[in-house]
């Protein structure tokens, strides 16, 4: 188990949290379980709902996690069907 530090660039927002996962790929959709209505501006119950959904059910497709060249432990992830947004995750701490 790892530290993943999430952060979420949304409307003009950048919301941070961190959550605890065995792989970025599980930190991903820890991290959109964990999100709560209204934490986020603009991502009420519904639209949350949507997220989360379009997380668990395209993740091996669109959603999954990429490397970014040149770095290590940091991935990047879009949300794009039904928030648009950008999910940058990085590998905090490995002592767990």
């Amino acid at each position: 188990m790892a530290i993943y530090t999430i952060i979420f660039d949304y409307r003009g927002g950048t919301y941070i949290r961190q959550v605890t996962a065995e792989s970025e790929q599980s930190a991903f959709i820890a991290w959109s379980n964990v999100l709560k209505a209204g934490v986020v501006q603009g991502l009420g119950p519904k639209r949350l709902a949507r997220l989360v959904k379009e997380v668990a059910e395209n993740f091996a497709d669109l959603n999954s996690p990429v490397p970014l060249t040149g770095l290590t432990n940091v991935w990047c992830a879009s949300l794009s069907r039904s928030v648009s947004g950008l999910v940058h995750i990085v590998k905090t701490d490995v002592t767990l």
